[in-house]
């Protein structure tokens, strides 16, 4: 399948760089250009597009304007932002995300050469869109419970077919906790931003443990989307800085291009930051932090994989899970992409798959049976 892509950029370089990078690989076809948002929208109007590439500061119609008139068509069209490395560029990235933009890349900085900045782009910017419109093409095919052709047409994302769970998916393990929960640990990527703000905006702020998350973002992002999320959640969350001491009620981001990994020191577990080559392709991976954990915490860790492409922290969640560790997914449905959580519930290594808007509440109730089981040895299976 041809994967017919919109350009939109008010520099002519950056739209014949795009054209070139996509056009290296047969799969990608570029469609048309356009130098703002009032020619996107219009080029919208006259040609199938399968997913936009959208800059993010453009004279005219900027692409936050151009995102939400795009939105009003088309709620689920795929769309990256491309965005500089700055404060500006970061912050208007996260907005982006925030109203509904699929994922956003990084414009290259700091490049030894023009092909190496191309480069950049390509390794980063392709398998997302290719991703994404394998993930929209799944959720626009009819299923036996849509309505007829000549019937009404679904409006809203909730109305559309969603993905259903494959039937080669066993079902949740469902295991009873059995000993405490010390820390939290997330692994999400594309679609990370909004999931990350429904689940920290909706835990308690006597949860009672620390939280680590590893979210697929370059650097400044990191921390900008850190300092959002703080001000959306009862919980304390900052970038992560090395050597600090994780703590209750406090959520520590991977800051970007660093890998987050837990090391006992002194008494107290801390956050060790991590330059070390690439998991998976990324830095920081969940892999590399679920690695770190299972010298850390062993079974006593609640595992939480979100929305995000590739199978980062498949081989950290079955690790952990051997040692008794408890896993929750997220569900099909409300994933932006299924790659990450989908690979773990495949393997069978998921205790619960739930939907994002229930994430928190199973969060807080698998702590809350873990502080139970430890305060009761004898039903937690524990000679006292």
């Amino acid at each position: 399948m041809t994967i017919r892509i919109l350009i939109v950029d008010d520099s002519a370089f950056i739209r014949r760089a795009l054209k070139r990078i996509l056009g290296s690989d047969p799969d990608f076809e570029v469609t048309a250009s356009a130098a703002n948002g009032h020619l996107a929208l219009r080029a919208l109007e006259q040609h199938d597009i399968d997913a936009v590439v959208l800059d993010v500061e453009m004279p005219v119609m900027n692409g936050l304007e151009t995102l939400e008139a795009i939105r009003a068509r088309d709620r689920s069209l795929p769309v990256v932002m491309f965005s500089t490395l700055t404060t500006q560029g970061g912050e208007a990235a996260l907005e982006a995300l925030a109203r509904g933009a699929s994922d956003c890349v990084a414009k290259p900085s700091n490049q030894d050469s023009q092909e190496g900045a191309f480069q950049a782009v390509r390794d980063e910017l392709l398998p997302r869109l290719r991703s994404l419109v394998e993930t929209h093409s799944i959720r626009r095919r009819p299923t036996r419970s849509d309505p007829p052709p000549d019937g009404p047409t679904p409006s809203t994302p909730e109305s559309r077919p969603s993905v259903a769970i494959p039937d080669t998916v066993p079902p949740p393990r469902g295991r009873e906790r059995k000993s405490s929960v010390d820390l939290v640990a997330i692994g999400v990527s594309t679609g990370g931003p909004n999931a990350l703000a429904t689940v920290l905006g909706s835990l308690p702020a006597d949860l009672g443990v620390p939280m680590v998350i590893t979210q697929h973002m370059p650097p400044l992002f990191t921390k900008l989307l850190a300092q959002r999320l703080d001000g959306a959640s009862s919980l304390r969350v900052t970038e992560a800085s090395d050597d600090v001491v994780v703590e209750p009620g406090h959520v520590h981001l991977a800051p970007g291009d660093r890998h987050l990994t837990l090391v006992r020191s002194e008494g107290a577990i801390r956050v060790k930051l991590d330059d070390g080559p690439p998991v998976n392709s990324c830095r920081p991976a969940v892999d590399v932090m679920l690695d770190s954990i299972v010298e850390t915490h062993r079974d006593r860790v609640l595992v939480v994989i979100l929305t995000g492409m590739g199978r980062d922290g498949l081989e950290g969640c079955r690790k952990l899970g051997e040692l008794g560790a408890h896993v929750v997914v997220q569900d099909a449905e409300s994933s932006v992409v299924w790659g990450m959580p989908g690979h773990v519930a495949k393997e069978g290594l998921a205790d619960s798959i739930v939907s994002i808007d229930s994430i928190a509440s199973e969060i807080t109730s698998v702590v809350r049976a873990g502080a139970r089981a430890s305060q009761n040895p004898v039903r937690a299976g524990v000679t006292p």
